[in-house]
């Protein structure tokens, strides 16, 4: 595969064209090779060093840059709240550019909490109307800004500014599903083990440690902050699928190692 340009397989060409939408290409992310780690400490989006020392306050500007989209004019978030009591919003789907952007640090961690309320509210209804999701990242929503919500086994999960610290030479294959595409699955291969650290609302630092569906899920949303999907991690042309499909002939959900969860935090 040419690392320079990746062109969408024939199976997500014809997914987007039944969508009504257009083939796009990327021009392909600049990425870490990690080698299976990160040093202690270390985001993988510290490639992006321009971006890494300019934080910007939530609903600041968005990066205008080549295939990553313009500025995003996005809803009143208070007013609809106090309307309805619920602020959902439209999750970005496959195909609209402000999915590749990069998304830059919080300035001042308290800041991020109408986005965490806002990725609460979103990830309710995603599981009302389809039945499965555990964590969404704060540019599926249009806010390209460095902020995750995640709610598994009823432990909520709230990462500001979440860096890499380690992740596990020790890998598993799973099929992986998105918001941003809930009909289709991607074959992909994961780190078992991950640590990253994170700062809460009031600033402060905290380290995470997880193993298996946690694991998995935690760098799917890590991706989704550096402009990476799960469709980017296919390696040959029959790792797609979609989930009609896969009912249709397996009556039943995949299921894959590491579907048991762990994590704790790390003093």
């Amino acid at each position: 595969m040419d690392d320079s340009k990746w062109s969408a397989p024939n199976e997500i060409r014809a997914l987007l064209a039944g969508a009504g939408a257009e083939p796009v290409e990327f021009a392909a992310q600049g990425r870490a090779e990690t080698g299976g780690q990160v040093s202690p400490g270390k985001s993988l989006h510290a490639v992006h060093a321009d971006t890494a020392s300019n934080p910007v306050p939530v609903g600041g500007p968005y990066r205008d840059e080549p295939n990553r989209g313009s500025p995003l004019i996005l809803p009143a978030y208070a007013s609809m709240r106090k309307c309805f009591g619920m602020a959902t919003h439209r999750i970005l789907q496959l195909g609209d550019p402000v999915l590749r952007s990069v998304s830059q640090p919080v300035a001042g961690p308290a800041g991020a909490a109408s986005v965490i309320r806002d990725l609460q509210d979103t990830l309710a209804e995603f599981r009302r109307a389809h039945g499965f999701g555990r964590g969404i990242s704060a540019v599926q929503i249009g806010q390209a800004v460095r902020v995750i919500f995640c709610l598994v086994d009823g432990v909520r999960f709230e990462l500001i500014n979440p860096e890499w610290v380690w992740l596990s030479p020790e890998k598993f294959s799973l099929w992986d599903d998105c918001f941003s595409f809930p009909g289709l699955m991607v074959w992909l291969e994961r780190s078992k083990h991950v640590r990253l650290r994170h700062q809460d609302l009031d600033g402060n630092w905290h380290e995470l440690e997880a193993s298996g569906a946690m694991a998995e899920l935690l760098q799917h949303e890590m991706d989704h902050l550096d402009g990476i999907l799960s469709v980017d991690h296919a390696r040959t042309p029959y790792d797609f699928s979609t989930r009609a499909e896969w009912l249709r002939r397996n009556a039943r959900p995949p299921e894959y190692p590491g579907n048991s969860t762990s994590f704790r935090d790390v003093p």
